[in-house]
């Protein structure tokens, strides 16, 4: 690159690229920020994502349990492959150290997940640090409605289901704690399909959201003058008899009920593998101009023909 001058004395301007390198968007998009230039800059590179930021830990909650089951959507071992994925994801792409919160029944699949991480680079396992949740209180039932008993002490995590891969550092989703009002204590993607079995006036929206990536204001949580278990307890009681996706539905029910306590991400941050079919994927017009920043594999779709695939 230093021959530069020399190689093209005619050329007011270059992209460089390495071989191996490969666009996700269109190179144009690069090379307009020669605009963003000030009258000094003549240079512009991406920051190493292997350069740590001292700024606050990430508390990422992730669940892996086991199951007698052999049904794919009920396999430990597809729950476990897809989480090292998505551990992994999440390390690579973030500058923030990584505090994994693994609720398992298992200890052996904890013990696993940290063996994993030995196969990193040293920049990445230097980053990343673990937190046994096992046996603290029904880890593997709903433990999303239970995160104040699972962590009495923390004042915000982010959840995640095994079957999410960031595709965008995931302390940019982190940062939206920052635009909750002073109400807010949750965030989830709202659906592109439909919510429409559960009753109108209590779900919340025509399309509601889905739960599998969310963040939690713990300390807000807390403070919620209802009681954020007691209303968990009454939705179950009063709706269990039409639940199809479990603690989802408690969730979207709870928020359509207390609305102004809930923040909808864009649905960028939890496209689902039905997302790509022109019906669908118009509903998302976020997606369609930045990309997606996460990747959600619902329904075992990372594993099945014609769907994601993990690997």
């Amino acid at each position: 690159m230093v021959e530069l001058l020399v190689l093209l004395p005619e050329e007011s301007a270059v992209l460089y690229m390495d071989s191996d390198v490969i666009f996700l968007r269109p190179p144009e998009e690069l090379w307009q920020i020669f605009s963003e230039f000030d009258e000094q800059q003549f240079a512009a590179a991406a920051e190493s994502r292997n350069e740590l930021k001292t700024s606050e830990e990430l508390k990422i909650l992730i669940v892996v349990c086991v199951s007698d089951s052999k049904a794919l959507l009920d396999s430990s071992d597809r729950q476990l492959q897809q989480a090292k994925v998505s551990m992994k994801a999440a390390v690579f792409l973030s500058r923030r150290r990584i505090r994994f919160l693994v609720v398992s029944n298992s200890q052996a699949i904890f013990d696993e997940l940290v063996a994993a991480t030995e196969a990193w680079p040293t920049a990445y396992r230097e980053k990343t640090s673990f937190q046994d949740m096992r046996g603290l209180f029904r880890p593997c039932a709903s433990q999303r409605l239970f995160l104040l008993r699972l962590l009495p002490e923390e004042s915000a995590v982010l959840y995640m289901d095994s079957d999410v891969i960031f595709l965008r550092p995931p302390e940019e989703l982190w940062q939206i704690f920052n635009e909750f009002d002073e109400k807010q204590f949750a965030a989830a993607a709202v659906y592109v399909a439909g919510y429409h079995y559960l009753p109108k006036d209590v779900r919340y929206s025509d399309d509601g959201f889905n739960s599998g990536l969310m963040l939690y204001n713990l300390t807000r949580m807390r403070q919620f003058p209802a009681g954020w278990e007691d209303q968990v307890i009454n939705i179950t009681a009063e709706y269990r008899s039409i639940f199809k996706l479990g603690d989802q539905d408690i969730l979207n029910i709870f928020f359509g009920k207390f609305r102004s306590h809930f923040y909808p991400l864009g649905c960028e941050w939890n496209l689902r593998s039905f997302y790509c079919q022109s019906n669908f994927i118009r509903h998302c017009p976020e997606m369609l101009k930045a990309g997606a920043k996460a990747v959600h594999g619902t329904a075992a779709s990372f594993h099945l023909p014609g769907k994601f695939k993990a690997s």
